[in-house]
């Protein structure tokens, strides 16, 4: 890419704030709830990144696939194996005991103190923070430090190909 292009692009993501992009409707899991329960809403919701928050709606961690498959792995379902149960969460062709979860407190899972950013923060920002630090998305607090919202590398995804059209 050349550089006039580069440096285009560039003024078009620190023009655009993050706000403009963001989820808004944000679904979000309080540190003292059950793990199981974080897992069911993950599977319900079909979500990637869970906000973990306190009683007050700070930010207090994140909660994401990978940090549930390193400390309970799916169970997969084989052929003569029984049907789901009520002390199942089902996950495709895989399934979670509720009883082995809620074994593991979602405050010693969760990534605590993740990164936020204010919903006034450029666009371009968010974008050098996602690729510089390898992760796939960024909580949004206001200015009382409240969630609002949640900016994920599909949003992005999905804000560029609305322009590319």
């Amino acid at each position: 890419m050349d550089q006039q292009a580069r440096k285009a692009i560039r003024e078009m993501l620190r023009d655009i704030k993050v706000s403009k992009i963001m989820t808004t409707r944000v679904v979000s899991i309080q540190v003292d709830t059950n793990l199981s329960q974080a897992v069911k809403l993950f599977t319900d919701q079909s979500l990637t990144h869970l906000p973990v928050v306190d009683v007050n709606n700070k930010v207090v961690g994140l909660l994401s696939h990978m940090y549930i498959y390193k400390t309970q792995a799916p169970r997969r379902f084989v052929e003569g194996e029984a049907t789901a149960a009520p002390d199942m969460i089902m996950d495709g062709d895989s399934f979670y005991l509720k009883e082995t979860l809620d074994r593991h407190y979602l405050k010693n899972i969760m990534k605590k103190d993740p990164l936020v950013m204010n919903l006034n923060e450029s666009l371009a920002v968010a974008v050098h923070f996602m690729a510089n630090r390898r992760i796939g998305c960024i909580p949004i607090v206001d200015d009382l430090k409240n969630l609002v919202g949640i900016i994920t590398n599909q949003d992005i995804i999905n804000f560029l190909a609305i322009m590319l059209v």
